[in-house]
């Protein structure tokens, strides 16, 4: 069976996040594992981008299989939100340092409440994509 243009997106974005992935573990290892660091949900946002489109490859051999089109469609709509995290994550570190030597009118409060928000979206995506599954096998 040829490939078709799907599938030579997702060969690419492997190809792609696979090498990001490794930097992103270079990062996490030389900055440190802390999660409030951001760099812990960009190993989980490129583990999301490489699985994603592994799955829609492996729908070639199980045209039929609905669960790896649900996984998915999961992985590729809430890939996202990790990497929002991450963005939120680094800009807590950076307020960090700016508030060490300046007085700032932004608590780091208010970028754990905006992190809840994107925890909540993405709970809520998850939970949206596996009752469509459902919905769609029934």
């Amino acid at each position: 069976m040829a490939l078709s243009y799907r599938n030579g997106v997702s060969i690419g974005q492997i190809v792609v996040y696979t090498w990001a992935l490794a930097v992103a573990i270079f990062l996490a290892a030389r900055h440190g594992f802390r999660r409030n660091a951001g760099w812990m949900y960009l190993i989980i946002f490129c583990l999301a981008r490489i699985i994603g489109p592994a799955m829609e490859l492996a729908t070639i051999n199980d045209p039929t299989n609905t669960d790896l089109y649900t996984g998915y469609a999961i992985l590729n709509n809430v890939a996202l939100s990790p990497l929002m995290l991450a963005a939120m994550g680094l800009l807590g570190r950076l307020l960090e340092d700016i508030r060490e030597t300046h007085d700032t009118k932004l608590h780091p409060m208010i970028l754990r409440v905006v992190q809840l928000v994107i925890l909540v979206g993405l709970i809520l995506g998850i939970v949206g994509g596996v009752d469509a599954a459902d919905a769609y096998i029934k």
